[in-house]
């Protein structure tokens, strides 16, 4: 195959490439989409257009075949291979790449084509990702899509799904699904349709939609709303409303002011997140945060060395130190077979010694690895997230948070990024525990095999 190409003239056969497209081996197959992809232009030639297009049919998901067809000319892919794909029995199939061509043609394309975008969208369901691309693509402007809709015909979509969102006999998916379209509607739209799903009578799962969602916007109004319903927040819900407000500063004066003025318990929040608050940059945020969570903040570490001294020749039960695991450390642990992969494999420390392991655990910046070393990246969309670099390179950077969720920044979104030498393990964890649970949980680290 490698002289096959070497050997191929620049007066390329489009029988050649045909063939070259429909080849069994994926290498080929990448070298067809490539080399078709840099033939297009303005106006491709069949030729080459039906190839491709065949080739997209079959490689939409392919790792690296279809990052090739996109890097075909945006006049094709907007104005030849979309048309050619945008079909109802195609879509839930490749609502990924479709999505990149949606993004490509609002971006590319002239205003006077707008309007054939929005049918396009509109022609394959209104699903919410295709909308999104399409809302992404157009110009930076808060009303740039209701400018594209001069027809009206996306307020007819958001007015529908209102009202399936605010629908209790609705199915939960269905209601979620038509939540997801709002995403992209008008603030005016979306916003008391986004405060209704905060009430006491909304699913957990719905009211936590919400919040990611509203959050997501970069709406001044979503801490205010927040407080306002917080006795209405389910459990779950109240947890995802405080991350959400974590991650843009110009929600930290509403929620401190929430806390101090008892709006908000202190207790509402974990030791990371109580961490993160203590370590703000700004110092007067920080002092304000210091202060309102005066009761909840973890106490010396010498305090608490001395307090827990004794766990060392204190016999444990594994049994028991396995549902303290589970209750302080899955989030970020593996051991067992269970937990996230964010700190290390708690198996890969086991023999470290149960001094050792009690100095990590009480304090965990006392010796912090380099890759697990907690960084804070901040996107020019005003985000903020805390993590260790799960993957770094030149066109994006990839964070794992507690959990096990990852979140992939696209270099050209990160504002900047800065790291203490800190772990992302907070002090703190052993709050509620006592020297017996303490114990427990290092008999179960020696016992992991």
């Amino acid at each position: 195959h490698t002289r096959y190409w070497r050997d191929w003239s620049s007066d390329v056969c489009s029988s050649d490439l045909t063939l070259a497209a429909r080849s069994p081996d994926a290498r080929l197959r990448f070298q067809a989409g490539l080399t078709l992809a840099r033939l297009t232009g303005p106006q491709t030639p069949a030729a080459i257009a039906e190839p491709l297009i065949a080739l997209a049919r079959q490689d939409h998901a392919h790792a690296w075949i279809a990052p090739a067809i996109l890097s075909a000319h945006p006049d094709f892919l907007s104005r030849q291979l979309l048309p050619a794909l945008a079909t109802a029995e195609f879509a839930p199939q490749a609502e990924s790449f479709l999505s990149k061509l949606v993004f490509t043609r609002a971006k590319s394309q002239p205003a006077a084509d707008r309007p054939a975008q929005i049918d396009l969208v509109l022609g394959l369901g209104a699903r919410p990702a295709l909308l999104v691309a399409l809302s992404k693509g157009l110009p930076a402007s808060g009303d740039a899509l209701a400018k594209a809709d001069a027809a009206g015909k996306l307020s007819q979509v958001f007015a529908q799904a209102g009202e399936t969102v605010n629908n209790p006999r609705q199915s939960l998916a269905r209601r979620s699904e038509a939540l997801a379209l709002l995403a992209v509607a008008p603030l005016k739209v979306s916003r008391p349709i986004l405060t209704a799903c905060l009430s006491a009578d909304r699913p957990p799962e719905l009211q936590a939609e919400a919040i990611a969602q509203w959050g997501a916007l970069g709406d001044k109004s979503l801490p205010f709303a927040i407080v306002r319903s917080w006795e209405a927040l389910a459990p779950s819900a109240r947890s995802k409303a405080i991350a959400q407000l974590l991650q843009r500063p110009d929600y930290l004066p509403p929620l401190l002011d929430a806390v101090g003025t008892k709006k908000i318990p202190a207790s509402a929040f974990d030791a990371a997140q109580i961490q993160t608050l203590l370590k703000l940059k700004d110092p007067k945020l920080a002092a304000e945060a210091r202060k309102v969570l005066a009761d909840v903040l973890p106490p010396s570490r010498e305090s608490v060395a001395a307090k827990f001294a004794a766990c060392v020749d204190l016999p444990g039960d594994a049994a028991r130190g396995q549902a303290v695991y589970q209750r302080a450390c899955v989030i970020c642990h593996r051991a067992a077979g269970q937990g996230a992969e964010v700190g290390p494999d708690l198996i890969t420390v086991k023999n470290k010694g149960r001094p050792a392991l009690l100095t990590a655990i009480l304090d965990p910046n006392k010796e912090v690895a380099a890759q697990y070393m907690s960084f804070l990246v901040q996107t020019k969309s005003g985000e903020s997230y805390l993590g260790v670099i799960a993957e770094d390179t030149a066109t994006q950077l990839t964070l794992r948070m507690p959990g096990g969720v990852t979140k992939s920044i696209l270099r050209a979104d990160v504002k900047g990024s800065s790291s203490e030498g800190q772990s992302l393990m907070p002090e703190g964890l052993e709050g509620g525990l006592s020297p017996q649970d303490m114990s427990d949980l290092l008999t179960f680290i020696e016992s992991l095999k």
